[in-house]
Protein backbone atom coordinates (compact mmCIF):
# COMPACT_ATOMS: atom_id res chain seq x y z
CA UNK A 1 0.00 0.00 0.00
CA UNK A 2 1.51 3.36 -1.07
CA UNK A 3 0.63 6.37 1.21
CA UNK A 4 0.00 9.82 -0.85
CA UNK A 5 0.02 12.28 2.04
CA UNK A 6 -2.25 11.99 5.06
CA UNK A 7 -4.56 10.16 3.62
CA UNK A 8 -3.78 6.69 2.92
CA UNK A 9 -6.12 4.11 1.00
CA UNK A 10 -8.05 1.43 2.75
CA UNK A 11 -7.75 -1.92 2.25
CA UNK A 12 -10.55 -2.05 -0.19
CA UNK A 13 -8.65 0.84 -2.63
CA UNK A 14 -11.24 3.24 -1.20
CA UNK A 15 -10.37 7.00 -0.40
CA UNK A 16 -11.46 7.23 2.89
CA UNK A 17 -11.28 10.85 5.20
CA UNK A 18 -11.81 8.14 8.47
CA UNK A 19 -8.22 6.46 7.33
CA UNK A 20 -6.56 9.70 8.12
CA UNK A 21 -2.75 8.68 8.73
CA UNK A 22 -2.75 10.20 12.38
CA UNK A 23 0.39 10.55 14.06
CA UNK A 24 1.36 11.17 17.67
CA UNK A 25 1.47 15.34 16.95
CA UNK A 26 -1.67 15.27 15.30
CA UNK A 27 -3.68 13.21 17.97
CA UNK A 28 -3.25 15.35 21.09
CA UNK A 29 -4.40 18.13 18.21
CA UNK A 30 -7.28 15.91 16.84
CA UNK A 31 -8.47 15.02 20.77
CA UNK A 32 -7.94 18.58 21.89
CA UNK A 33 -10.85 19.81 19.09
CA UNK A 34 -13.20 16.63 19.21
CA UNK A 35 -13.12 17.71 23.31
CA UNK A 36 -13.52 21.34 22.46
CA UNK A 37 -16.25 20.59 19.92
CA UNK A 38 -18.17 18.45 23.01
CA UNK A 39 -17.73 20.81 25.00
CA UNK A 40 -15.00 19.47 27.50
CA UNK A 41 -12.58 21.87 27.89
CA UNK A 42 -10.45 19.78 30.32
CA UNK A 43 -6.98 21.03 30.16
CA UNK A 44 -8.23 24.81 31.31
CA UNK A 45 -8.20 25.62 34.74
CA UNK A 46 -9.85 29.10 35.73
CA UNK A 47 -7.96 32.27 36.33
CA UNK A 48 -8.28 34.33 39.48
CA UNK A 49 -6.82 37.63 38.65
CA UNK A 50 -5.73 39.48 41.98
CA UNK A 51 -5.20 43.11 42.44
CA UNK A 52 -2.21 44.34 44.10
CA UNK A 53 -2.54 45.74 47.59
CA UNK A 54 -0.32 48.92 48.55
CA UNK A 55 0.09 50.18 52.33
CA UNK A 56 1.46 53.62 53.22
CA UNK A 57 2.70 54.43 56.91
CA UNK A 58 3.46 57.18 58.83
CA UNK A 59 4.67 57.53 62.44
CA UNK A 60 2.71 60.58 64.20
CA UNK A 61 3.93 62.23 67.54
CA UNK A 62 1.69 63.69 69.97
CA UNK A 63 1.75 64.76 73.78
CA UNK A 64 -0.33 61.50 74.26
CA UNK A 65 1.88 59.48 72.68
CA UNK A 66 2.95 57.65 68.60
CA UNK A 67 0.88 56.20 66.26
CA UNK A 68 1.21 54.03 63.42
CA UNK A 69 -1.40 55.64 61.12
CA UNK A 70 -1.90 54.43 57.56
CA UNK A 71 -4.41 53.59 54.33
CA UNK A 72 -4.62 50.06 52.45
CA UNK A 73 -5.58 50.48 49.13
CA UNK A 74 -5.75 48.77 45.87
CA UNK A 75 -3.34 49.31 42.94
CA UNK A 76 -5.66 51.86 41.59
CA UNK A 77 -5.87 53.80 44.74
CA UNK A 78 -9.07 52.56 45.85
CA UNK A 79 -9.82 51.69 49.51
CA UNK A 80 -9.94 48.23 50.90
CA UNK A 81 -12.08 47.88 53.94
CA UNK A 82 -11.92 45.83 56.61
CA UNK A 83 -8.77 44.71 55.72
CA UNK A 84 -6.60 42.78 58.53
CA UNK A 85 -3.61 44.70 59.22
CA UNK A 86 -1.23 42.40 61.56
CA UNK A 87 1.35 44.54 63.39
CA UNK A 88 4.61 43.51 65.20
CA UNK A 89 6.35 46.29 67.11
CA UNK A 90 9.59 45.67 68.85
CA UNK A 91 8.66 45.12 72.72
CA UNK A 92 4.89 44.61 72.19
CA UNK A 93 2.76 41.75 71.70
CA UNK A 94 1.37 41.47 68.23
CA UNK A 95 -2.10 42.92 66.99
CA UNK A 96 -4.33 43.01 64.38
CA UNK A 97 -6.23 45.69 63.15
CA UNK A 98 -8.55 46.23 60.73
CA UNK A 99 -9.08 48.84 58.60
CA UNK A 100 -12.11 51.12 58.31
CA UNK A 101 -14.40 51.73 55.12
CA UNK A 102 -12.25 54.23 53.27
CA UNK A 103 -9.12 51.72 53.88
CA UNK A 104 -7.60 54.14 56.74
CA UNK A 105 -5.91 52.20 60.38
CA UNK A 106 -4.53 53.35 63.22
CA UNK A 107 -2.45 51.48 66.03
CA UNK A 108 -1.74 54.05 68.81
CA UNK A 109 0.81 53.13 71.87
CA UNK A 110 0.42 55.78 74.91
CA UNK A 111 2.85 58.01 76.44
CA UNK A 112 3.58 55.77 79.07
CA UNK A 113 4.09 52.71 76.92
CA UNK A 114 6.82 55.34 74.89
CA UNK A 115 8.72 55.93 78.22
CA UNK A 116 8.89 52.08 79.49
CA UNK A 117 9.83 50.97 75.45
CA UNK A 118 12.48 53.73 75.54
CA UNK A 119 13.89 52.51 79.03
CA UNK A 120 14.10 48.74 77.92
CA UNK A 121 15.01 48.73 74.27
CA UNK A 122 16.66 52.19 73.66
CA UNK A 123 16.22 55.54 71.19
CA UNK A 124 14.39 53.63 68.54
CA UNK A 125 12.01 50.47 68.15
CA UNK A 126 11.56 48.40 64.60
CA UNK A 127 8.05 47.74 63.45
CA UNK A 128 6.28 45.64 60.71
CA UNK A 129 3.01 45.86 59.11
CA UNK A 130 1.34 43.26 56.98
CA UNK A 131 -1.82 42.85 55.16
CA UNK A 132 -1.80 39.19 54.13
CA UNK A 133 -4.01 39.55 50.73
CA UNK A 134 -6.97 37.67 50.19
CA UNK A 135 -9.09 36.42 47.47
CA UNK A 136 -9.10 39.75 45.55
CA UNK A 137 -5.94 41.37 46.79
CA UNK A 138 -2.10 40.32 47.38
CA UNK A 139 -0.38 41.03 50.35
CA UNK A 140 1.34 44.19 51.14
CA UNK A 141 3.82 44.80 54.03
CA UNK A 142 5.78 48.44 55.53
CA UNK A 143 8.21 48.37 58.10
CA UNK A 144 10.17 51.15 59.51
CA UNK A 145 11.52 52.36 62.99
CA UNK A 146 9.99 55.36 65.00
CA UNK A 147 12.14 57.13 67.41
CA UNK A 148 11.15 57.01 71.10
CA UNK A 149 12.98 59.92 72.94
CA UNK A 150 12.18 62.33 70.57
CA UNK A 151 10.08 65.44 72.05
CA UNK A 152 7.15 66.58 69.41
CA UNK A 153 8.22 69.91 67.69
CA UNK A 154 5.28 72.64 67.20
Amino acid sequence: MVSDGPIAQTRHHQRSCYAACVTPRTAGCVVSVLLLAMGLDVWSAPVRVRARSEMEVHVVRSDEGLALRGRLTDDTGAAIGAGPVHARIEGLEAQVVRTGSDGAFELTISGADVAALADLHGEELTWALSFAGGPNFGPSEATGGMELRRSPTR
